[in-house]
């Protein structure tokens, strides 16, 4: 449930990306752009990380709580949070990308 709710952080930080980005114009915009530019590409880099990385730790845990039907079970629902998550992340991105092209002076969200 962890891995779903900070999945879920992520998709509202996206969003709250293309809504800054979307009013910016002026010298201190182009410094907020340039900041939440980092931020997006590295949250873009990231996430699809952890949500392959935790798929494989739900899939080892599954596959070594041999007997254990409380450990399968808990290694089922870490992969199924995981694919969650990702899907969540692919709508977020969708959407903020769809929502929000060109915002920022520097570039942020060029297709």
């Amino acid at each position: 449930m962890k891995v779903s709710n900070a999945l879920v952080a992520l998709l509202v930080i996206s969003s709250l990306i293309g809504l800054v980005s979307a009013s910016c114009s002026g010298t201190m915009c182009s410094i907020v752009c340039k900041v939440i530019n980092s931020v997006y590409f590295t949250l873009d880099t990231i996430a699809p990380t952890l949500v392959i990385l935790m798929f494989i730790y739900g899939g080892v845990k599954y596959t070594f709580s041999a007997d254990d039907p409380g450990g399968r079970k808990a290694g089922k629902m870490t992969c199924i949070h995981a694919l969650i998550g990702g899907i969540l992340i692919i709508i977020g991105r969708t959407f903020v990308s769809t929502v929000v092209t060109g915002g920022c002076p520097t570039g942020l969200f060029i297709a």
